[in-house]
């Protein structure tokens, strides 16, 4: 898969991480539960994904599940390379029992888990966690993957802290080398070249999947969840989902949304319990309190009148938008945008004269 490094970067520059919403000149934009389910064709409700703390090894884990012994994991942690998993399952044994069956069903499912709905940013390796929620099949189908997949993705676009994020190495070779890259001039030109497209922007799509809703699952089509203003969980981590701040996605008006909810980040999911009682304890309250709000989910959804009129530049909300988030990427885009500002109030001026 080729990706256009320059647009992801000029995207993730746009992310509000507090908003868990993309701030472009048009007003805020986010990837939601129902592009999620459009794309993937995941059931959007179900159970939390999350599991017991568990004092299992997860080389045991591994023997019970997948019928394997890992010797030594990757990097010393719990993930696996998703090329051991093909190679080492890609022939089912003739008569095979059902647990050997199952065995290579689920180190298939964890491929998949791994390549496409949760990525590691090399793209090699998956996380063991998610082979606990293949453990028992008849429960695998009841979580809610949608919300897990979105919340695995907010974290990802959202700034590492310093305890995460890689330390610089010192590099041995002559300073000037660090100018020669080949590709860091053509890369800068089209990163600033999609700053001011964005910057330019003035036209969206709101509701691209209109028409294709009409050949999705009836259940999907009338899902009130994917207005849930709830906290979508995935594991170690919360990320909260506001389509308050993007009804017009959702072909509704837009209104001032409500302040975010502050980040939070659960812990306590995938700890050992050697980790401390009273960490536990703590943590144990947060997680709590998320669940409890996936599970009324239904009783959280933003709503609003439904319209097809553009929001006009100086409607109330655009105002108030303005005011609050940082619409332009670049200098001249930013020069473009107070130059029209002080342009209107020229012209508002002259009409009450």
């Amino acid at each position: 898969m080729n990706l256009d490094a320059s647009l992801i970067t000029a995207l993730v520059e746009r992310w509000g991480p507090e908003t868990s919403t993309f701030h472009l000149p048009c007003g805020e934009i986010t990837i939601t539960l129902e592009d999620v389910v459009t794309l993937s064709g995941l059931a959007i409700d179900g159970d939390a994904v999350v599991v017991d703390i568990t004092d299992e090894e997860w080389s045991a884990i591994c023997l019970r599940l997948l019928g394997r012994v890992l010797a030594d994991l990757v990097g010393g942690v719990a993930v696996v390379r998703i090329v051991w998993l093909r190679v080492e399952f890609s022939l089912l044994p003739e008569n095979a029992s059902q647990e050997i069956i199952e065995q290579f069903a689920r180190a298939y499912a964890l491929s998949l888990i791994g390549g496409v709905l949760f990525p590691y940013r090399s793209g090699s390796t998956v996380h063991l966690q998610y082979l606990l929620l293949i453990e028992d099949w008849q429960r695998a189908g009841r979580f809610a993957r949608v919300a897990a997949v979105l919340s695995y993705l907010y974290r990802e676009m959202a700034p590492r802290d310093s305890e995460t994020r890689p330390q610089a190495t010192e590099d041995a070779s002559p300073r000037g080398l660090r100018w020669l890259s080949a590709n860091s001039r053509q890369y800068g030109d089209q990163l600033f070249q999609y700053k001011l497209w964005f910057d330019a922007m003035d036209t969206v799509v709101w509701q691209p999947y209109r028409e294709r809703a009409l050949h999705l699952r009836g259940s999907v089509i009338q899902s009130e969840t994917f207005r849930a203003v709830v906290p979508l969980i995935c594991f170690s981590s919360v990320m909260w989902h506001h389509p308050d701040r993007v009804l017009r996605q959702f072909g509704m008006r837009q209104h001032e949304p409500h302040p975010p909810h502050p980040e939070a980040e659960v812990r306590f999911f995938i700890r050992r319990a050697t980790r401390g009682p009273s960490r536990g304890q703590q943590l144990v309250h947060a997680s709590r309190e998320s669940l409890a709000f996936w599970n009324r989910r239904h009783e959280f959804v933003a709503t609003a009148p439904y319209t097809d009129e553009e929001l006009a530049y100086l409607s109330e909300h655009m105002e108030w938008y303005r005011d609050v988030a940082r619409c332009s990427g670049t200098r001249r885009g930013a020069t473009a945008e107070a130059l029209v500002s002080y342009l209107i109030c020229l012209l508002n001026l002259l009409l009450t004269v």
